[in-house]
């Protein structure tokens, strides 16, 4: 674990909420000149902690549907589970990657237009790697809530929150500048107006109206950091629950609940295997298991089982894989 000073906690917390912000704003919030600021993010970078910030990406706005498919792996060699995380990395429509320990190895999250093209992708990865897996569930996704850190922040009373998905029956077809705007922030929420204008080739006054045009229409829904936990002393563990019945209601006062927990930082409302996961990022097990407990203290009623898993380590994320295709689809179409 690396010790945070005063700043660089502050620093790490207003980096989380909008990790867009300008230096000039980043440190107003912190107490320090523009210029410190940024010596603390460039540190922050070195030691490690900070491992990436994107845009987050709003597939379902563009006719995109998130499934999540968990791995039981053959141990056929010690080299398997690098094969498989090396294939699944490198697929076009893979949006998440993990390894994990529990009942499941490796979960993957994937973007397809519709439930043929979602069966067609996983079809043509289990042809490549299925001699590796000896099971694998489906678990489409209805809708995912992520919440900022508020362990990064403990005083906090109230905490932002980014929900996409639910509602589905809105579809933005974007032109080929907005495209290449969700391409560049995908990778890099931190590159600039005038860096993304010279990169597509356009006005920085047209980037600066197509990005505020995006976020009005919640295609990016926000900026954020993300971190590497075990610099943090945390580490991100699942909560897999099977209920009996969920209803509007209920989902609203588990996310009531999940919003004061502090290290709660995604929830997501499933159909098929199970209905609902839970993902922390807490200092140890018996923190996870707290957790769990008192969410069973206040929602065991609705609760058939539940399973609790591990991830090891993040080896993709980026909320729009699938943006060349997309560029190539429309050249193609235009």
């Amino acid at each position: 674990m690396i010790k945070l000073d005063n700043y660089e906690q502050k620093l790490l917390w207003e980096l989380d909420l909008n990790a867009r912000l300008p230096f000039t704003e980043l440190g107003k919030k912190i107490g320090l000149s523009p210029q410190l600021t940024k010596y603390k993010f460039e540190s922050l970078i070195k030691k490690g902690i900070i491992n990436n910030t994107m845009a987050v990406v709003n597939m379902y706005k563009l006719g995109w549907y998130a499934y999540r498919i968990y791995l039981r792996l053959e141990k056929e060699s010690l080299n398997s589970d690098k094969l498989v995380l090396d294939y699944l990395k490198n697929n076009s429509y893979t949006v998440w990657v993990v390894s994990c320990i529990g009942k499941y190895d490796v979960e993957y999250l994937l973007l397809a237009d519709t439930p043929i093209k979602a069966a067609q992708i996983v079809d043509e990865i289990n042809e490549n790697i299925g001699r590796y897996i000896k099971e694998y569930i489906v678990s489409p996704a209805i809708g995912n809530i992520h919440l900022n850190r508020m362990y990064l922040n403990p005083k906090l009373k109230q905490r932002k929150t980014v929900h996409y998905g639910f509602n589905t029956n809105e579809k933005n077809n974007l032109d080929l500048i907005n495209l290449k705007i969700l391409k560049l922030l995908s990778t890099n929420a931190r590159l600039s107006n005038i860096e993304i204008s010279k990169e597509i080739g356009v006005s920085y006054n047209t980037i600066k109206y197509r990005l505020k045009d995006l976020e009005k229409n919640k295609i990016i829904e926000g900026y954020r950091v993300f971190n590497n936990l075990e610099k943090l002393n945390r580490q991100f563990f699942k909560i897999i629950i099977y209920t009996k019945t969920l209803s509007k209601k209920d989902r609203n006062d588990i996310l009531t609940f999940c919003s004061k927990e502090p290290d709660m930082v995604y929830v997501n409302f499933c159909f098929g295997g199970w209905d609902l996961e839970l993902e922390a990022e807490s200092e140890n097990n018996t923190k996870t298991l707290e957790l769990l407990h008192r969410f069973l203290e206040k929602f065991g009623s609705l609760v058939k089982d539940y399973e609790i898993i591990q991830v090891l380590k993040e080896h993709k994320l980026n909320y729009l894989p699938n943006i060349n295709l997309l560029i190539k689809d429309y050249k193609k179409e235009n």
